[in-house]
Formats: C-alpha cells, sequence, structure tokens
C-alpha cells in the first residue's frame, strides 16, 4: 500500500469518527406527528417542542415515513426552528429523493419506508425550549403517501464554537 493512499484511508476514517463522535446517539428528545391521512394540505404544519434540561450543543435531526400511495419521486419540506430564550430562528430546506430514476424506493423499510436527514443545530441553554414547525413545499396543496414525521434532539459532546 503506498503511502499516499494510507495518508487518503487515515482522513477518511478521522473524519468518520468526527462525525460519528459529535452526537451522542442517545436522543433526549424523539417523538413523532401522524399526518393526516386524507393527505397533508400544504397550510397545515407539524409542531414540535424541544424542552432543554442542560445547556449544550444540540444535534437535531428530521425523519419522515412514507407509504406506496406517495405519488412523487422527491419530496420538499420546510423546517423552521425557534430558539425561545434568544428568539433566534434557524431555517431549514430539506429535500429528500424518494425513489431513483427508474422507480426504486431509496428509504428504509417493507411497506413504510423512512428517511431521514439533519436539521441545523443549536446551542441551548438550561430550561430553554426549542421550537420545530415542518410544512411542506410542494406545488400540490395536498398530498398523500406521507404517514409521519419525526423530530429526534440530541445532545453534542462537543459545543460549537
Amino acid at each position: 500500500m503506498s503511502l499516499r493512499r494510507t495518508d487518503f484511508l487515515m482522513i477518511i476514517l478521522a473524519a468518520a469518527a468526527l462525525v460519528l463522535s459529535s452526537c451522542s446517539r442517545r436522543p433526549l428528545y424523539s417523538h413523532f406527528e401522524n399526518v393526516d391521512e386524507a393527505g397533508w394540505r400544504r397550510a397545515d404544519s407539524l409542531h414540535f417542542v424541544v424542552p432543554v434540561d442542560s445547556a449544550g450543543h444540540y444535534c437535531l435531526r428530521l425523519d419522515l415515513r412514507v407509504n406506496n400511495y406517495y405519488p412523487f419521486t422527491q419530496l420538499l419540506l420546510i423546517a423552521r426552528q425557534q430558539v425561545h430564550s434568544s428568539g433566534e430562528v434557524f431555517v431549514d430546506t430539506l429535500h429528500f429523493h424518494i425513489t431513483d430514476e427508474e422507480g426504486n424506493v431509496k428509504g428504509r423499510g417493507l411497506s413504510l419506508f423512512q428517511y431521514g436527514c439533519q436539521l441545523s443545530s443549536a446551542n441551548l441553554l438550561a430550561d430553554d425550549t426549542l421550537s420545530v414547525t415542518v410544512t411542506h413545499g410542494m406545488n400540490r396543496e395536498r398530498i398523500e403517501g406521507i404517514v409521519d414525521l419525526g423530530v429526534t434532539a440530541e445532545l453534542s459532546e462537543k459545543p460549537l464554537p
């Protein structure tokens, strides 16, 4: 094995260790909200309130579950987070690829397919509250096949600078 290849592998391993150690993997908050079976209207928001017991840097994740009735290959979601103590607001635009070009499902599962992505991280104070509001950004007024959405918060082992 050449020195360059060894260096490259070490960089990859170091990056993987950094990513895997940034959050504790023990959720301090995890909650799912069901979506109306008749379809998710653009005007309907899903709300999550994340209570904070101890100060620190929190990593947040949004997960969604989709069934076979979802009619599109992609999904656009808008997640708005507000830190109550400071009034700070983060807005994430999330683009999920539900199927590939051949129509094969890309999520995990058998009849419900799960997808997930990271939201913006936040520094929070003890006894603070973080609100997360999620809406869909699709052109159609009502979309079917979204079963539920969930938010997970983990306390990071490393604070932001």
